[in-house]
C-alpha cells in the first residue's frame, strides 16, 4: 500500500511539472509561466481584405510559430464578405483552413485555444503532437475552404450567363409581380423572383434577405440585397455584376420584406429599362 501510494505521489509530482501552468495576458498578448514570457500573440492589419492577420510569436517576437492569415470572400451574387482564416505551422509544415472567429474577442479566443488544446509548451516550443492533431481536426472539418469558394463561384457564375431575349408584350401595359413568383406585363409572363433568407456569417447570426429575379430562361438578372442600411441592388448583363445604386421609393415606410411584391414591380422597371426583362 505504502509502494502504492509513493508512486501515486512521485506520478502526481511528475504530472504538475509537465503541465506546468502557463499564463496569457490579453492585455500584452503574452503567454507566460511562472519563469518568464515564453511566447508571444500579435495582429497585423491587412487593409486588403480589411482585417487582421494573427500569430504567436516566439518570446523573443521575431520567430513565427503559428499564424492564422485572414482571407475574404464575396460570391458573384454580391453578398457579405465571409471571412476564413488560412492556419499555418511553417516550423512544422503545417496547413489547414477554418472559418472565421465568432468571439467578440479573438485575442481571447486564439488564446483559449492554445491553452485548452495544449498546443504550446512551457519551454516556448510547439507541441508538436498536439499542434499536428490541431491541423488534422481542420483539415478533416473544414477541408480547403479557398477551393470550395471557388467551386461555389464557378456554380453562381454560371447561373449568371444565361441569356434571354425580352419577351414580345405592350409596353404600355402595367408591371405586376404576384405571391407565386410571377413578374408578368399585361398578360405576358416576363421573368420570376424570389426572396431568399439566410444569416449573416457573424457571431451575431442576423437574418438576412435578398431577392433574385430571373429572366424566362432561368438566368438571374439581379440581386438585391436587404439590409438596415438600406438596398444593395446588383445586376448581370452578359455574365458581369454592375452595382447600381437604384433609390427605391419610400424605402422605410414602403418596407421591401412587408411589401414584397411592390418592391419586385420597382426593380423589374429597372430591368425593364437595362434591356433585361
Amino acid at each position: 500500500m505504502k509502494a502504492i501510494l509513493t508512486y501515486l505521489l512521485l506520478f502526481t509530482i511528475s504530472t504538475r511539472l509537465c503541465a506546468q501552468d502557463i499564463n496569457f495576458d490579453k492585455k500584452s498578448g503574452e503567454f507566460s509561466t511562472t519563469s518568464g514570457i515564453i511566447a508571444k500573440l500579435t495582429d497585423e492589419k491587412v487593409k486588403t481584405v480589411n482585417g487582421k492577420s494573427y500569430f504567436i510569436m516566439d518570446a523573443t517576437g521575431q520567430n513565427e510559430l503559428m499564424g492564422f492569415v485572414i482571407n475574404r470572400f464575396q460570391d458573384t451574387f454580391g453578398g457579405a464578405y465571409k471571412y476564413y482564416y488560412a492556419a499555418r505551422s511553417t516550423t512544422l509544415g503545417l496547413s489547414a483552413y477554418r472559418p472565421n472567429f465568432t468571439g467578440m474577442s479573438v485575442y481571447k479566443e486564439i488564446s483559449e485555444i492554445v491553452l485548452n488544446k495544449g498546443l504550446l509548451q512551457p519551454d516556448g516550443k510547439l507541441n508538436e503532437a498536439k499542434v499536428k492533431a490541431f491541423f488534422n481536426d481542420m483539415q478533416a472539418e473544414y477541408g480547403n475552404m479557398q477551393q470550395r469558394y471557388t467551386t461555389i463561384n464557378d456554380s453562381l457564375a454560371a447561373l449568371i450567363n444565361i441569356p434571354a431575349p425580352p419577351v414580345e408584350r405592350d409596353m404600355r401595359k402595367m408591371i405586376t409581380a404576384n405571391e407565386f413568383g410571377k413578374i408578368g406585363q399585361g398578360n405576358v409572363a416576363i421573368g420570376t423572383w424570389e426572396l431568399i433568407e439566410g444569416y449573416t456569417d457573424d457571431v451575431f447570426k442576423s437574418k438576412t434577405y435578398h431577392f433574385q429575379i430571373k429572366n424566362n430562361a432561368g438566368g438571374i438578372i439581379c440581386i438585391s440585397w436587404i439590409e438596415l442600411s438600406g438596398a444593395h441592388t446588383y445586376i448581370y448583363k452578359n455574365g458581369v455584376r454592375s452595382n447600381e445604386n437604384w433609390s427605391v421609393p419610400d424605402f422605410i415606410h414602403n418596407n421591401p420584406i412587408q411589401n414584397k411584391e411592390n418592391y419586385v414591380v420597382e426593380l423589374s422597371k429597372k430591368l425593364i429599362a437595362a434591356g433585361l426583362l
